[in-house]
């Protein structure tokens, strides 16, 4: 077990160490090598061109989106929160796509209000 700052510190920054384990390689004809399941060179160099995407002025931007579409899950949540148990799945999955419709492209789509329309029909489909 590693407690020492310093020593966390060497492990994290050891550009070596950047390789995932062997259980990533059943990912590959699947998801390819991305920066899910690479490691090594190929991960430093996608991580490098993500990491602008990250920075906390950005990232600052998405908290009314994010606030937004938390209250809109709870609403949602609200009358189904009984104690018994239900399926949370659909539920996340419309807040995901409302989330990363407002926050990567920009546009409000509204399917956790929405979850029949158009849009979520062809998504699905």
């Amino acid at each position: 077990m590693i407690t020492d700052p310093d020593d966390v510190k060497l492990i994290l920054s050891d550009n070596s160490l950047l390789y995932k384990t062997n259980n990533y390689r059943i990912l590959h004809d699947w998801l390819g090598r991305g920066l899910l399941t690479n490691g090594g060179a190929g991960w430093h160099s996608r991580r490098k061109l993500l990491t602008p995407g990250f920075h906390f002025k950005i990232l600052g931007e998405f908290k009314q989106p994010m606030e937004k579409n938390c209250d809109i899950l709870l609403d949602q949540l609200d009358p189904i929160s009984d104690g018994k148990p239900f399926d949370i799945y659909p539920y996340i999955t419309l807040f995901a796509m409302d989330l990363i419709c407002e926050t990567a492209m920009g546009i409000s789509r509204n399917v956790q209000i929405h979850s029949d329309s158009e849009y979520i029909r062809a998504v699905q489909t």
